[in-house]
């Protein structure tokens, strides 16, 4: 386990371990599956996971999530990534599942789920969106395989609430970025460049949950919101548009209540 794991407060058991992915499972209950953003560790995500899990056992129910940790994968394209996760999750996977995927975790979920090959009972899509601006990925591209280390490290706070809105000072998804090999997220954002999800993100036959932050700075939060109120499918859809939120939907950005709410609709 690697030492940004370290950064976990809850004990996550390795489960699987294959060409870079990982499944740790964490809790006991109904079972979440976590895909995370472009870091594919978890540090965009686990501490919201880890609230849910423990409040989720004050209530009564409990929570079991396994987080799947791509951080280290290697895959030459996109669907190859999809194929390989999707292969993954079904060795280890009994029955309807509740999906949970931000960020760019939103585009392999679709792609796994466009595949119908894994049944779910609802899916949770956080900061998710239909196509990034060529100009915004380009420049992304830029600072990260150019920009001196040293001079990228130091300025990834500034550098992240400048991409992606509202941030906390100090957080493990900071060190995440600042440490990273600029290459891994250059190859992953060189897939986004030609595709839109619009066709997969259009229809579905289970219920979803949207949840975008107001302030999202990577993405436009009105025309996403616009399009999901325009592709709801046949199936229930809640949307949630979260005030002086950004992009990474932090415990302690989005607030007590909205985390509340958010465990109610996965236990519902």
């Amino acid at each position: 386990m690697s030492t940004l794991k370290q950064s976990f407060r809850l004990q996550w058991k390795i489960i699987a371990s294959e060409q870079g992915v990982q499944l740790l499972v964490c809790g006991d209950g109904p079972l979440l599956i976590l895909i995370p953003g472009m870091e594919g560790s978890g540090e965009s995500c686990i501490e919201l996971a880890e609230w849910l899990i423990e409040e989720s056992v004050r209530s009564g129910i409990g929570l079991q999530i396994i987080l799947v940790d791509y951080k280290k994968e290697v895959s030459n394209s996109l669907d190859a990534l999809t194929t390989l996760l999707e292969k993954i999750l079904q060795q280890h996977l009994k029955g309807p599942v509740i999906i949970w995927s931000q960020s760019f975790g939103n585009v392999i979920a679709t792609r796994i789920l466009s595949r119908k090959n894994i049944k779910i009972n609802k899916h949770l899509l956080m900061s998710p969106f239909v196509k990034i601006p060529k100009i915004k990925l380009f420049f992304g591209m830029i600072i990260m395989r150019w920009t001196p280390r040293a001079w990228y490290r130091r300025f990834t706070p500034g550098i992240s609430r400048w991409f992606f809105g509202p941030m906390p000072k100090v957080h493990p998804f900071l060190d995440v970025l600042a440490c990273e090999d600029p290459k891994n997220y250059c190859r992953r954002i060189s897939w986004l460049f030609n595709i839109s999800l619009s066709e997969q993100f259009s229809y579905s036959t289970f219920p979803r949950a949207v949840w975008i932050g107001k302030d999202d700075k990577l993405i436009n939060p009105i025309a996403q919101i616009n399009f999901f109120k325009t592709n709801q499918g046949d199936a229930a859809m809640e949307i949630k548009v979260l005030k002086n939120t950004g992009h990474m939907l932090f415990p302690e950005i989005i607030g007590k209540e909205y985390c509340l709410q958010l465990l109610t609709w996965l236990q519902a």
